[in-house]
């Protein structure tokens, strides 16, 4: 083998190894930082969008253009929810914006009910008149 064949042999098998990696690497699955925010994949590669993601007991929303939702609220089904800055659904109480929410175990806010001995109204807030 000539010595010109030799390195066009090393040169494809470099760029044959350095391929699969990087195809290796987009097929895992989990959270990848893209700049200021999150986005999560599913082992087949494709990208989280519209839905939620469990890890562990925490809950996250994954908005329709594949980023991770955070310091928002967000309503499903009528059913309301709230991702912190960390992008994590909340339970218990909660101060949001000067008022006091209380989240369930499932993550969903409280409506029209006494937690305790603390009445929350229609839209979720603590009314201390009741």
């Amino acid at each position: 083998m000539t010595t010109f064949m030799k390195k066009a042999a090393v040169l494809c098998m470099a760029a044959v190894l350095a391929l699969s990696s990087a195809f290796c690497s987009f097929a895992e699955n989990g959270w990848k930082r893209s700049g200021s925010v999150w986005n999560y994949y599913y082992s087949n590669g494709k990208m989280a969008k519209n839905t939620w993601i469990k890890n562990g007991d925490v809950l996250f929303w994954i908005e329709e253009d594949g980023t991770m939702a955070t310091s928002k609220w967000h309503e499903q089904d009528h059913i309301w929810y709230y991702l912190d800055a960390s992008g994590a659904a909340v339970t218990g109480w909660k101060e949001i914006d000067d008022k006091w929410y209380y989240f369930r175990e499932d993550h969903a806010m409280a409506t029209d009910e006494t937690i305790g001995s603390y009445y929350v109204g229609k839209d979720g807030a603590w009314d201390s008149r009741k």
